[in-house]
Order: structure tokens, then C-alpha cells, then sequence
């Protein structure tokens, strides 16, 4: 599907790419995440609109690209958000978003052990808390994802933190089916 697209769509692929893979000093999101994103954002445009709105020429337009980086980055932050991507070709199939987390809702299942509710609550860290490992590593992710979104909005644009709204993940009734890479 993405090698059909408008030149536009590629280079707004790539350019998520490495902005996920620079931006900080970890990698926050696996190209396949990335793609999901932009296919999830492609699917929102209506139908009838679809064709029409895609400039198929060789040269790829500056506010296009931007707007199509913050699309995708703020649907990665949805995806934060919810706590898992779905597949795009089979949605009941859902993954963790970040690059770093093994299964799906590791992260937020260890902010919860260790009596966060919410990713906020990463953000005033006690004593204790602030010497573990992952949920350093977890606030960290967590701010760079957001702060590669607020770099791409313009000055007009509304901060806004995406929060995943769920206290126990391990309460929660799983909607979605895990699909685990095989080692």
C-alpha cells in the first residue's frame, strides 16, 4: 500500500523514522508502529476525499509534510494513550507501542506496581521510585514522545499531554489479542 502513495507519504515515513530514532537517546517507536500510524491515518481521510487531497507530483510540499508528521505523531501519542497499537489489517490484534517494551502493557503494568496510576504520575517521582530503572526510562520515553510532537506544531497549537485513561492494567478486560514476535 505504501509503495503506491503520494511521495509525500514515503518521505513523511521517513522522516518519523528518524525522528524517532534521534530525537532522544533512545529509538521510541519501531517502523512497523510508525507505518500502522500512517496507515490508521490515511484510513480517517474520508473516501471520497482520499485521491483528491494527495498531490502526486515529484516534488513534496513543505506544509504538506509537516502536517502529515504531526498527524502520525499524534497518533502515536493515541496509541501511548490507549496503551497498545492495533493492527491495522486485523485490529482485534493489538502490540505494545514502544520500541523498549516486551510484552504488551509492560510499562504501564510497572508504573502500577510501583503505585503510579497514570503516566503523569511519572512526572513527581518520590525518592524511591526515582532510582528505579524502567520507570526512569519510562518518564523519559514518555516526555520525548511528547516533546517530538510539540516540536512540530506550530506556535498557535494547543499543548496537550495524551494520558492513557485505564488505573489497572491488570484489571482491565483485554478487547484485543496479543501477537508476540517469535525469537
Amino acid at each position: 500500500m505504501l509503495r503506491d502513495c503520494p511521495r509525500v507519504i514515503r518521505a513523511v515515513c521517513m522522516v518519523v523514522k528518524r525522528m524517532s530514532k534521534y530525537f532522544c537517546q533512545y529509538a521510541l517507536f519501531s517502523s512497523h508502529v510508525i507505518k500502522t500510524a500512517l496507515l490508521w491515518c490515511m484510513d480517517e481521510m474520508e473516501p471520497t476525499s482520499k485521491r483528491s487531497s494527495f498531490s502526486y507530483s515529484d516534488e513534496v510540499d513543505g506544509d504538506e509534510l509537516l502536517l502529515w508528521v504531526q498527524q502520525i505523531l499524534r497518533q502515536l501519542l493515541c496509541f501511548i494513550a490507549q496503551d497498545y497499537f492495533p493492527s491495522y489489517f486485523m485490529p482485534k490484534c493489538c502490540q505494545p507501542v514502544w520500541l523498549k517494551e516486551r510484552y504488551l502493557k509492560q510499562f504501564h503494568m510497572h508504573l502500577y506496581q510501583h503505585g503510579l496510576l497514570t503516566y503523569t504520575d511519572l512526572l513527581s517521582l518520590n525518592e524511591q521510585q526515582s532510582r528505579d530503572y524502567w520507570l526512569k526510562s519510562i518518564k523519559y520515553m514518555f516526555i520525548c514522545s511528547h516533546l517530538m510532537y510539540w516540536t512540530a506544531l506550530s506556535d498557535d497549537d494547543e499543548l496537550k499531554l495524551f494520558v492513557p485513561s485505564t488505573i489497572n492494567p491488570l484489571m482491565e478486560s483485554d478487547v484485543c489479542t496479543t501477537l508476540l514476535p517469535e525469537d
